[in-house]
């Protein structure tokens, strides 16, 4: 796995310096640009153009703070594995609360109990965002394994809180 953090030759950082990311960003574009090179013989204008996929695709990842997280923790070895991450059980209880009220408010649609719903999960990620911030920044302070995992769990239960509120806009019934 590419560590673009390295690539780009910048603090592995939550909070990361988006201005100076975006600098070496332009700085490697025009370094790596392949419209460049087209006079070089085929070996240089591939490690040319492998250069400028990492550089885009670095840029993708780390100027988008979801998948700047992912990346993080994929780096650190604390990214389950698709389809084997867990999210703690009282969250899960929590969401089987949630599920079930999905339930009941699609039998009676004439109920208020959707936006009572929606209220609910607002509160939950505006809450889960505060703590995984302050997570962040403690780890961005001393890189301790504790403040990774508070950002891992709460990481994978806003991954299941994305994928439930894709299904309710889709009108998802199997919920």
């Amino acid at each position: 796995m590419t560590d673009y953090f390295d690539f780009f030759n910048i603090p592995r950082a939550f909070n990361l310096d988006q201005q100076e990311l975006r600098r070496k960003y332009i700085s490697n574009s025009k370094a790596s640009h392949p419209d460049f090179f087209t006079l070089e013989n085929k070996d240089k204008q591939d490690a040319v153009l492998r250069m400028s996929t990492l550089n885009n695709e670095g840029y993708n990842i780390l100027s988008d703070h979801r998948r700047l997280v992912q990346h993080i923790l994929q780096l650190e070895g604390m990214m389950p594995e698709e389809g084997k991450a867990q999210v703690p059980g009282d969250f899960l209880i929590q969401m089987m609360d949630i599920n079930e009220r999905l339930m009941e408010a699609q039998m009676d649609p004439a109920a208020q109990g959707l936006q009572a719903i929606f209220n609910d999960l607002d509160q939950l990620e505006e809450e889960l965002a505060h703590t995984a911030q302050c997570a962040k920044d403690q780890w961005d302070e001393d890189h301790s394994g504790s403040s990774l995992e508070t950002v891992r769990d709460i990481f994978l239960k806003q991954q299941y809180l994305r994928r439930l509120r894709q299904q309710i806009k889709s009108g998802g019934s199997q919920l």
